[in-house]
């Protein structure tokens, strides 16, 4: 389980930096786009980037969110199966149990 929670954290990382370089870029484009002549195409150029961190933004918003959810289940499906993995160790260490060199021969 130390291998998924280490990939769950590096998916939730890498998706909190793109969240984060999209915002800035939008926010980026936002000001430029205010700067610049309302009829340019460097503004219109702005906008376009503007909306496409916009549009990142959200998206991994969405798959943050996923994530979340997916950590969530499987977290629940661990706390099911494990008493079951426990039970069934038990188990195979009774039926497994040396029998303290009964069978040994002289």
């Amino acid at each position: 389980m130390h291998m998924e929670d280490a990939t769950v954290g590096t998916v939730e990382n890498v998706v909190e930096v793109v969240e984060h370089v999209a915002e800035v870029t939008e926010k980026i484009a936002a000001h430029m786009a205010d700067q610049l002549p309302q009829d340019g195409s460097l503004r219109e150029i702005a906008e376009k980037i503007e909306h496409v961190a916009e549009v990142v933004n959200n998206d991994a918003e969405k798959v943050e969110a996923v994530v979340e959810k997916i950590d969530t289940v499987s977290d629940e499906i661990d706390a099911a199966v494990e008493p079951v993995i426990d039970e069934l160790e038990k188990q195979l260490d009774q039926t497994s149990t040396p029998d303290n060199g009964a069978n040994t021969q002289d």
